[in-house]
Parts: structure tokens; sequence; C-alpha cells
């Protein structure tokens, strides 16, 4: 690979998200600056990372239009729209968003948010191949970054939490023509099972688990040994979440958040790690996958690493699956420890709040996430974003229906005050922070905080660098040994996607993708394609404010307070995967407790009809009447008169 390229999301096949670049380096980085900046073509949630293939960015917007950019001037070379299905949001858990093109070959692959996977001529940007990955009897889309596998092109998809099953596919790179699937849990027995990995994960399963789908949907993480021909892939939460529905009598409920390996080229199973057994927290095991070898015990191992949602860090021998290790790298409380002779968490007594309330450590967010950690070979160290979270798992039998299909009610909705739970059990959680990690002595070499705004994906840098963004649009460069802070600027746009580092007629570039809706300010705005260099000397964008509280108390009727409790149900069932749960949300689009008391004059047409658009709002006549749609405004209207301090309708 050349040093100057960022080929793949995570750079390499190891996804180690590490550049060998080290002209901007820790005693020079203060004269880091933007050196152009390049409007996206539509704002929503752009988390995604960017590629970089001799001198030219490749770059995806949330819905996945592509677009090519000269990476030395930042203009526009083409743009490819693949034209998706916009109504495909409804069956997001987290708004549109696409993490990211891949490339091999002169071709450029990437996903629609509708599920479609494409490939494009890399200099033409003409299409070579388009085909749907999606199975259309289900609630999914496709929200990851496909990754490159010998001759394949492999792409997951989303949608666990509406009651489908989930797989993995492999298209042919040249052709599209499907390769192999892999699906990550097995279905109904009664149709047989595709292959032996099927039935033995059937075992581990009770009841009639398929009628609701299974979930373990892989909808990013994967990561690829050429040496070895294997594919790792990193498989999500079940659906439904709690075990005790989905999977009546228990069970491990196989491959529910587990690393699976496979083979690259049959799609086979060889064999898998299962990071957290019958799953009922929502502890995917989805988060970023790093290959490397490393000593340990002094034998030098080829090893796979993951910190996954539920707040431990993992080390496995990538050959066979051999637990190395398994250490917290915050506090957790749901398990005490991982046993190293069976490999299983040490569950809490009361982990699975059968018999009353659990509050655990940590919630269904994780201590990790989907945001890329990065490993830097010179000193061995592996930095990461890590946001310390709680929340109080109760049970709950409530089953929504979506579209024909079912699901559990997520009980995402703390019902008491979560701080004040903390505050009164003496709970303290440490916040947000970029937490450097060493593997090999299992424990934390230091720690840079970023209390409040959450950090995003890692890049470090053979300049002995860290670089990592934030929420509020904050971009920060930290060194790679002390973890000191040594340059930051603001993008004044919300930016958690990745960083990368490239290089073009001898000069180092950092380019970063910001962007998204925020409450309190209208930074969509400025969604761009960042980049920077040493003596850069560019504008950034002004901080665009816009009022934080356009919302007038409304005394709802008693009929209208009836219908509340009605609202708060359809709208967690429909709502809170863009809008976020008890209608604060949580950055990726508007907050609607905010909204001026107009758009309540309106709501019809926007909830049923749609704003179709680009960003706007899908049409949901199809799935809600006009007493549910009503219901959701007066949840609305309810919660946003709490928080003004008017009377509410519905206990909160």
């Amino acid at each position: 690979m050349v040093d100057g390229n960022w080929p793949n999301t995570g750079r390499n096949f190891s996804e180690d998200r590490f550049s060998p670049l080290d002209q901007i380096s820790h005693s020079n980085v203060s004269e880091l600056g933007l050196a152009w900046r390049m409007p996206v073509a539509t704002a929503t949630n752009l988390k995604g990372t960017p590629i970089a293939v001799n001198g030219s960015l490749f770059v995806t917007d949330g819905w996945g239009v592509v677009s090519k950019v000269d990476g030395a001037s930042g203009e526009l070379i083409w743009r490819y729209d693949p034209g998706p299905d916009h109504s495909a949001v409804r069956g997001a858990c987290c708004t549109v968003l696409n993490r990211g093109p891949t490339s091999s070959d002169g071709k450029v692959f990437a996903a629609a948010f509708d599920g479609q996977l494409f490939a494009l001529d890399m200099e033409s940007g003409e299409e070579i191949w388009k085909v749907d990955t999606i199975d259309s009897e289900g609630l999914y889309s496709s929200s990851g970054a496909p990754r490159i596998a010998g001759d394949n092109v492999l792409i997951g998809n989303a949608g666990a939490e509406f009651a489908v099953r989930g797989y993995v596919s492999a298209y042919n790179k040249d052709t599209g023509e499907l390769a192999w699937r892999f699906y990550t849990v097995p279905g109904n027995p009664g149709d047989g099972f595709e292959n032996a990995a099927m039935e033995m994960a059937a075992g581990t399963w009770n009841g009639a688990w398929w009628e609701n789908g299974g979930g373990g949907t892989v909808w990013d993480s994967m990561s690829y040994d050429p040496e070895l021909d294997l594919v790792y892939i990193g498989v999500g939460n079940g659906s439904p979440w709690n075990r005790e529905t989905r999977s009546p009598g228990g069970g491990d409920n196989l491959f529910l958040s587990s690393i699976v390996a496979l083979n690259a080229t049959t799609g086979d199973y060889v064999w898998h790690y299962q990071t957290t057994p019958g799953d009922s927290w929502d502890f995917t095991a989805t988060s970023p996958m790093v290959l490397t070898d490393i000593e340990i015990d002094g034998q030098l191992r080829q090893v796979i690493m993951q910190s996954p949602k539920n707040g431990f860090f993992y080390v496995l021998d990538r050959r066979s699956g051999e637990l190395l290790s398994a250490d917290p790298i915050a506090t957790v409380n749901w398990a005490s420890h991982v046993d190293m002779e069976t490999g299983r968490p040490v569950e809490h007594p009361n982990a699975r709040f059968i018999e009353e309330p659990f509050l655990g450590i940590p919630g269904p967010s994780g201590h990790r996430n989907w945001h890329g950690m990065s490993f830097h070979r010179p000193s061995g160290l592996m930095f990461m974003a890590v946001n310390e979270t709680a929340f109080l798992f109760t049970q709950t039998d409530d089953i929504v229906e979506v579209q024909g299909r079912f699901r559990q009610d997520l009980g995402y909705r703390p019902w008491q005050d979560l701080a004040s739970i903390l505050e009164e059990r003496g709970v303290t959680l440490e916040g947000q922070y970029l937490l450097a990690w060493d593997p090999v002595a299992r424990k934390e070499a230091w720690r840079a905080s970023r209390n409040p705004p959450r950090g995003g994906s890692v890049l470090s840098t053979a300049g002995e660098l860290v670089f990592q963004s934030d929420r509020s649009g904050e971009f920060a460069a930290y060194h790679a040994r002390t973890g000191e802070r040594l340059w930051s600027t603001s993008l004044n746009t919300g930016a958690v996607g990745g960083p990368i580092s490239y290089e073009v007629d001898g000069r180092q570039y950092i380019a970063i993708l910001g962007g998204h809706a925020h409450p309190g300010y209208n930074m969509a705005r400025n969604a761009a394609l960042f980049s920077f260099s040493l003596g850069g000397d560019s504008p950034l964008p002004a901080r665009i404010e816009w009022p934080v509280d356009n919302y007038e108390a409304v005394t709802l009727t008693a009929e209208q307070s009836a219908m509340v409790g009605l609202g708060d149900r359809l709208y967690h069932a429909h709502c809170m995967h863009c809008h976020g749960p008890n209608a604060a949300s949580g950055g990726n689009v508007s907050d609607l407790r905010h909204s001026h008391i107009s758009i309540f004059d309106i709501w019809t047409e926007i909830v049923l009809d749609g704003t179709l658009e680009s960003n706007g709002m899908p049409a949901h006549a199809d799935v809600l009447t006009q007493d549910e749609s009503d219901a959701i405004k007066y949840y609305v209207q309810d919660r946003a008169n709490q928080r003004k301090g008017a009377p509410s309708g519905a206990d909160d």
C-alpha cells in the first residue's frame, strides 16, 4: 500500500486507522490550519470515514451519495447519486447515516441507505454495477462501510430493532454477483438450516424466536486477514432486546453479540467468540476490530482486538478464536470479570433485571460504540473514545407493531431521573474521554477528558499524534505517548466521523467529515469535508446560531391528555430512532421540544404526508392513522410542556 493513500475505511485490512506519514508531527502540529473545505451533498448525520487514493478523496453523505474530490484543492470532480428510497429511514435505528466507501482495483464501492450496494469507476464516477442487498420483507437499512475481502466486497445491514434476521453478504467486486451469504442467527427449524453453523446455533435458542427475526445484524464492523483468508464480523443485538422475551427459557442465542470468523472465499463458519452470551442489554459486538501481532507471555501472537459496548477490552487469537485477555476499560457492574477458563462473563446476580430493575453500567449505548479506534504501532497503544453510561433496565412485555412486524418496546426511557438515581446510590461516572490502552500490559496508559461532548473516531500517525473530534465540533490533536493536547480547532459543526491522513505531491493532510443537526445550533448548514495541512490558512465556517427554544406551552384538553400514553408508545416505535428517546434529541436531528408552536398546526402534513426531499421526513400515512399521529403530537407537546415547567398530561 502507498503510504500516502487511505483506500479503506480503516486504512488497511487490519483496520488499525494508523498512518505512517510523519510530516505533521508533535513538534509542528501547532502550525496546522484549514487547507480547504467542501460542502457535502446532504448533511444528515455525516459519520463516515473518507478514503484517499492517488491524490483524490472519496466521501459519502448520509444517503450514500458519493463525491470525488481533489485532495489538494478540495475541488469537486464528480458526484454520483444512487437514488435511494428515502422512506427507508423508517427502518433506521439511528436516522440516516453512512460510514463511508471503500476501494479496490480502480473501483469505489459504497452502500446506499436503502441497501443498494454499487461499484463505480474511480476515474469517471460511472456506475459499473448495482445490486439490492436487502430482504424486502423486513425493515432493513444499510449504514455501514463495505469491506474488501479477496475477490469479494462485503456488506451487512441494520434493523435488529425491527424484527429482522441478520446476515452479511459477499458480492464479486467485478460483477456484483452474489458469492455467499452468512446468516448470523438461525431461522425457523421447520424450514431446515442453511448450514451446520445455523443448526449448532439453533440449539442455543428457545421458543419461536424466528417469529421476531432474532436480530443479530452486522451493521458495520468487519476486518479481513488475507494471509489466513478469514473475514471477521461483529454481530449486533437480539430482536427483541430482552432474552426473556426473545428466547424464553434462556440460552446463549448464537451468534448475537459475537465475533465470528468466516472463510472469506466461501463464507463458511470457522470459529466464534461471544462477548455477551444471551445478551439482554444491547451490548452489541459491532465495535471496530483491529488485527495486529503482539507479544504475549514471550510469544508473538496473531490477534484480533475489540472493545464492544459491554465495557471490556478483548484480545483473541485470530487463527483459533482463543481468548487471550479480557479487561474492563471503565466502570462495569453487570459482570465482575470474564472467567478465562470458560471465556464467559461472571454476571451480577440481578444483571438480567428479572426480579427487580437493575441499574446497569454501562447502559445500552455502551462505554464503546461504533466509533473507530486506532492502534498506534510505534507505541503499541490503542486509542479509543470512551463514554461511561448507566441505564435502569426494567422488564416489559410491551410489543409494538411496525409495518406488520413486531418488536419489543425497548424501554429506551429511564422512567425516573437517571442522574438522581445515580446520586442516590452514590455512583459516579467519569464521563467522556479519549483513552490510551496498553493491550499487552492490560491497563490504561493515559486518558484525556472530553467532558461533556462525546468523542468520535480516532486517527494516530507516525508523527506521534492522535486526532479526534467530538459532537461540539472541536477537532484536537494529542501527543501519542503522553496524552498532552497539542492543538485544537472548532469546525463549528458536530463531527464524530473518522479522520484520515493522506499525501498529495509530498504534502501531508488530515481530513475529516463533519456535520449533523444539533439541538441549539443549526450545525447542519456547516456540514462539509474538511482538510488540514501545515500552513493552511483557509477560513473556518462561522458558527450559525438559531434560537434554542421556540416552543410556547399549550394546554392539552382532558381528551388530548388521555392520548399522551398512546403517543408515548407510538413515538418510541416510529420517531425515537431519529428524534431521540423521550422526544429529546441526541443531536441527530432537531429536538422537537424546541419547535415553534406553528409546527403543530401542520403536524398532519409533516407526519402523514412527509416532506420527502433530501433530509426530509418520509410519509407515515401507511403506518399511522390520523388519531395515532395526533397522539404522537400530544405526547411531544406534553414533553415540551414538562421541560417548560407547564402542567403535564401524563406520567413521566
